[in-house]
């Protein structure tokens, strides 16, 4: 709210440069939070792919999990005007960046929390998990698993 006041205030004294750099910073701010929001949606979706893997199986829930995950993070990173937030890259680079915070949600819960962050690291190939990840985001699911 400061920074729409400070806007306005540089506006109206005709401190143009001023305006400008506060709509920067601005569009930094708002980028920044729509990125956070797409991180968390991508850690929940690598918990989830973790899952499938270690323990080879899936389940209704899992799969609707990353549905939504997927959903989220989609219509998240839609700009209004067409394009989007988050290019490939800074996708790979969100997901390289969650894969141990997913893993560490992981396993609290696959197998009942039988195994360590560390353990499920070697049980999976996290290259694959990333990979996959990714795949989903730019080209959603498969259509037998929607």
């Amino acid at each position: 709210m400061e920074e729409l006041l400070e806007l306005r205030r540089s506006i109206e004294d005709g401190n143009y440069s001023d305006a400008l750099q506060i709509i920067d910073e601005m569009t930094d701010m708002a980028k920044k939070a729509t990125l956070n929001q797409i991180s968390s949606f991508v850690q929940l979706l690598l918990a989830h792919l973790i899952k499938q893997r270690v323990e080879q199986r899936t389940t209704r829930s899992w799969t609707r999990t990353i549905r939504n995950a997927l959903i989220e993070i989609r219509a998240t990173n839609e700009r209004l005007a067409g394009g989007f937030y988050a290019q490939p890259e800074e996708l790979q680079q969100i997901i390289d960046q969650r894969l141990t915070a997913a893993a560490a949600d992981a396993a609290d819960e696959v197998f009942e929390g039988k195994y360590t962050t560390r353990e499920l690291f070697r049980l999976i190939d996290a290259e694959a998990v990333k990979a996959e990840a990714l795949n989903y985001i730019l080209n959603g699911l498969p259509e037998s698993e929607e």
